[in-house]
């Protein structure tokens, strides 16, 4: 019996994915290069008129200076993004001492 292939895994969109591009300071010409991939494909990722494999988003993610989950729900001009930027300069060893800062600062009463 015949193995059935599976479907690759796809998002439908990067909604964000322009706006971490500009500010990488990437035009799409440059991302493309960086990516090895067609310029109109890079078109159509920012313009949703394409799926996105998933497993190429970790890899425009370290292009365009960003995470994964960054790049596929956090808008970069939001307020969050900025927590979100200095969590991931913080050394995974002094990771639990910043969240009980966090936590502590979140909740002072207890």
């Amino acid at each position: 019996m015949a193995k059935k292939r599976r479907a690759p895994l796809t998002v439908p969109s990067l909604p964000y994915l322009k706006k971490y591009r500009h500010r990488a300071r990437l035009t799409q010409d440059q991302l493309t290069e960086i990516l090895g991939l067609s310029q109109g494909l890079i078109s159509q990722w920012e313009t949703g008129k394409t799926d996105i494999l998933l497993s190429d988003v970790p890899k425009i993610a370290k292009a365009v200076k960003t995470t994964a989950y960054e790049l596929m729900f956090v808008d970069p001009d939001s307020p969050d993004a900025n927590i979100f930027a200095v969590w991931n300069r913080v050394p995974p060893g002094q990771r639990r001492q910043a969240l009980r800062i966090l936590e502590a600062i979140a909740n002072p009463a207890e």
